[in-house]
């Protein structure tokens, strides 16, 4: 389906039965329309879905019930669309490009988005501040682009913290905001920002972080205690117990074989005593 000068187009009514499309649908430069109502009942795109130069557009509203686009989903050039609110039950998409949008402020909307076959792609969107709204995307399948984005500061939401401990492909991460300017940054604060710690000892060292095959865990008791320490995915799930026994007092050095672990984000949350302590830590 294509959509391309179309002056007068300002929903898709007439389309209300629409729920699969197995080519793709592109939109270009239709003036009048302000949003996509009409595609009450469209789940499926099997190609690509193309939305470029809507000078008028002021939201995704209408792709609520899209759940799979099988090719590239492409937003180019809008003007008034904030974020990617109607998009709400997307899950999956070949490839994702968010290029050159003047009001893009947020990834709002992407919430369900599990799946990108191939690359994603965020390219000069100068009001974009957050990667914020991709924070349950579990697959990244190619490469990942990150550019140009002159108010972009923060790019250590979960996925992108996962994709960067475990690639799938090439890393470009370039001419943002300070924060997320480079590979290296982001990575820093995915260790360093947003870790939720109790009782923050700074006797407790857990290192390299982060790390690949073997993990020190070094921290000093006061008096005998049992220790135990949990290792949680970024789905909150427990994966490993590092440690489970009695020390006696005084400093105690651990080093735990991680060799079996997937690379990844992870949480260390560890008990010893009446001292509680999670740690955020990176299996590369």
């Amino acid at each position: 389906l294509s959509f391309y000068f179309n002056p007068l187009l300002t929903n898709m009514f007439g389309l209300e039965n629409l729920e699969i499309v197995e080519g793709g649908i592109g939109f270009y430069m239709n003036d009048a329309l302000l949003n996509f109502n009409g595609f009450d009942k469209l789940k499926y795109i099997g190609e690509d879905l193309w939305v470029e130069w809507h000078i008028n557009l002021t939201s995704f509203q209408g792709f609520e019930n899209l759940k799979t686009i099988g090719g590239v989903m492409t937003i180019k050039q809008t003007q008034f669309v904030s974020d990617f609110i109607g998009f709400s039950n997307l899950t999956s998409a070949g490839e994702i490009r968010i290029w050159w949008n003047d009001g893009i402020t947020s990834l709002q909307g992407l919430d369900s988005l599990s799946t990108i076959e191939s690359s994603l792609n965020i390219w000069n969107n100068q009001v974009l501040t957050s990667l914020s709204g991709i924070n349950n995307l579990s697959l990244i399948g190619g490469n990942l682009s990150i550019e140009d984005n002159s108010a972009l500061t923060t790019c250590e939401v979960q996925s992108i913290c996962n994709y960067l401990a475990a690639p799938n492909g090439t890393i470009t991460i370039s001419n943002n905001s300070p924060g997320c300017n480079n590979q290296e940054e982001v990575l820093d604060a995915c260790v360093t920002v947003g870790i939720k710690e109790i009782l923050v000892e700074e006797d407790y060292i857990i290192s390299p972080n982060p790390f690949t095959d073997y993990l020190s865990i070094e921290f000093s008791l006061d008096k005998p205690s049992r220790v135990v320490a949990f290792l949680f995915n970024n789905m909150g799930q427990a994966v490993a117990v590092p440690v489970e026994k009695e020390h006696q007092s005084g400093i105690i050095r651990l080093v735990w074989d991680s060799s079996a672990l997937p690379p990844g984000l992870y949480f260390m949350h560890m008990q010893a005593g009446e001292k509680i302590v999670t740690r955020k830590i990176i299996r590369q």
